[in-house]
């Protein structure tokens, strides 16, 4: 139920009176929040997210406004005229961490085509490392993002869609009526936009339903919405069910590149499925379906054991590298891998100008055969040779039972430190 986590909607305004949400609505301190501003897009975006079904409408037999985090608790802020101004994309992201928030929810950009990674970008990258630059030590924000409804096509993002830090999200295919759902939902839908960014890094993250989705849009009512704009409120309420979860497992928040590792290691492979331009899809991890269609289940309750290392080891120099040998769990399962890592803010100069700062690469040894991050065959397995990912920074080896015979040694190469990409820390 994400109880105890609070998820800021970013958006135009909510009616927070909707039976649905008005148990979810904590009160919001500072400049951006929403007070009397109501909106159905982001009351729609809000029900998504976290609405609890309080008002016991069914459709289909489902509860209608019940959201994916249905006891987190949500805070309403808004979007304009903040991002206008200088500095105003990073504001936005303090105001949601000095309202306690662990994730927040954004299905709005200030730009609708590529401008590649500018200033507003690289403001919201600055905001996942450390969102409150004037609190001590650091206060890291998931940013989950709707990408740009671009209608398919190449390079068809918005802003700050090519960020390395965010959790960009694409749209597939949901329902038609509020109790008829596509067939096709495994379609990545019309109106989303594809990659790669214009330095040629692979976006979206991922994709989630987004194209129609039911949920409230009025002080009482509910409305099919399609759009990006609905995808990544899924994922925003799905993050916070993994906080909750990591809480009971750790005792303390994950980091914002543990989320996007949990989430896109064990995401359904669309390939042999369309893309928005209705051409057939071929592989991951690509410019149209990323990681692949977001599943909540295997995040949160794995089937496996699943081991994870969150920001426990620091790289201060080139040629740094760090290994540790795994035995399965089950030798007769597959055993996924997923690197990612929060990269220090690029140039933010807008362009091709290649946006990304220091380089980790994930190498896997298993059964005597190496493997790299990011060299899939088109059936999504892991194949040796290849070579390393430059790029991006969520790199991922899987491999089927016959390959991993029961133990895998991972290693992570710093293959160029350059930046400082831990703030407070080290030189």
């Amino acid at each position: 139920r994400a109880t105890g986590v609070t998820l800021p909607g970013v958006d135009g305004g909510v009616y927070d009176t909707h039976p649905d949400l008005v148990n979810r609505m904590l009160p919001c301190t500072g400049p951006t929040c929403g007070g009397s501003a109501t909106d159905a897009h982001g009351t729609h975006t809000a029900g998504i997210m976290a609405a609890d079904g309080s008002s016991g409408v069914l459709a289909g037999g489902f509860l209608r406004g019940l959201g994916m985090a249905p006891g987190a608790n949500l805070i309403e802020q808004v979007y304009w005229p903040t991002f206008t101004q200088a500095g105003g994309m990073l504001k936005l992201m303090t105001d949601s961490v000095r309202n306690d928030a662990s994730s927040s929810g954004n299905s709005w950009g200030p730009a609708g085509s590529p401008l590649g990674y500018d200033g507003d970008t690289r403001q919201v990258d600055v905001g996942v490392r450390d969102a409150d630059p004037d609190a001590d030590g650091d206060q890291p924000l998931l940013y989950v993002l709707s990408a740009m409804n671009g209608n398919g096509g190449t390079s068809s993002l918005g802003t700050p869609d090519e960020g390395k830090n965010m959790f960009t999200i694409g749209s597939t295919k949901m329902q038609s009526g509020s109790t008829v759902q596509y067939p096709d939902i495994d379609n990545i839908s019309s109106n989303s936009s594809h990659g790669p960014a214009l330095d040629g890094r692979s976006i979206p993250a991922m994709v989630a339903p987004g194209c129609s989705v039911d949920s409230s849009a009025s002080a009482t009512g509910y409305q099919l919405m399609c759009g990006t704009s609905m995808a990544s409120p899924h994922v925003t309420g799905a993050s916070a069910l993994f906080i909750e979860y990591y809480r009971h497992l750790v005792g303390a928040d994950p980091r914002p590149a543990v989320l996007k590792a949990a989430s896109t290691a064990v995401a359904k492979d669309l390939t042999g499925n369309h893309d928005a331009d209705g051409n057939v899809l071929t592989h991951l991890f690509d410019n149209k379906q990323g990681w692949g269609r977001m599943q909540v289940a295997p995040v949160i309750a794995p089937p496996q054991a699943v081991q994870y290392i969150d920001q426990s080891e620091i790289f201060d120099d080139t040629g740094d590298s760090w290994s540790q040998t795994f035995t399965a769990d089950d030798p007769a399962q597959p055993i996924r891998i997923m690197l990612a890592w929060t990269d220090a803010p690029g140039h933010g100069l807008g362009g091709s100008t290649p946006a990304w700062n220091n380089d980790l690469d994930l190498r896997v040894t298993a059964d005597g055969e190496t493997y790299l991050g990011n060299a899939p065959d088109n059936s999504g397995w892991s194949v040796t040779g290849g070579s390393a990912d430059a790029k991006n920074n969520t790199e991922a080896v899987f491999l089927q039972s016959a390959q991993h015979a029961g133990s895998v040694t991972i290693e992570i190469l710093a293959t160029d430190i350059n930046s400082d990409g831990l703030p407070s820390s080290g030189d």
